[in-house]
């Protein structure tokens, strides 16, 4: 449940925060004052319409394009958890002294997960990028000794899973991420 909330003066002249449109700021501080004692909130656009534009004319996809700027240009995740999506304010415990704070029912923000929009935070991409690579360059399946016509009858479903990887990834993944 959302306690009341502090909003640093600072924010105002913040690179970030100066970057985002009217919506994007609205949404933002409306996400910082919905947030639970540990920064997180429900994520979903239609959540975050209903509690922070509840009679505003506005449209749930007009607050994903909000969500991606907020994203964007400030220091906040939206990723998704057990088939559900949240927010996390990165720099919570920075801005917001919480005197008695409750555990939140919300799974935390995980580095290796993948954000709301469906794409791989950087981190995610480096990973990966090395599993791809290991995968590609691990050649343990030797193209001369093991390549199809020399492959024993139980190794020909390891070897269609590694190639069909190698091609959906041939020429994506940069060398440097080895």
């Amino acid at each position: 449940m959302a306690r009341k909330r502090m909003v640093n003066p600072d924010i105002w002249t913040d690179t970030g925060f100066m970057e985002l449109s009217w919506g994007a700021r609205l949404l933002f501080i409306g996400m910082i004052s919905r947030a639970d004692d540990e920064g997180r909130g429900n994520g979903s656009a239609k959540s975050l319409k209903a509690a922070i534009f509840p009679s505003d004319d506005i449209t749930v996809s007009r607050i994903e394009k909000l969500k991606d700027e907020v994203q964007q240009f400030t220091r906040v995740k939206f990723y998704e958890a057990n088939g559900q999506i949240y927010y996390q304010l990165l720099k919570w415990r920075l801005y917001q002294q919480i005197q008695y704070p409750s555990k939140s029912s919300i799974p935390p923000f995980n580095e290796d997960s993948l954000n709301a929009t469906g794409k791989l935070n950087e981190d995610s991409h480096k990973l990966t990028n090395k599993l791809v690579n290991k995968l590609i360059s691990a050649d343990s399946m030797n193209e001369e000794s093991h390549g199809p016509s020399s492959m024993r009858p139980g190794d020909l479903e390891q070897y269609s899973a590694k190639e069909k990887i190698k091609s959906m990834f041939k020429g994506i993944v940069p060398q440097e991420a080895k």
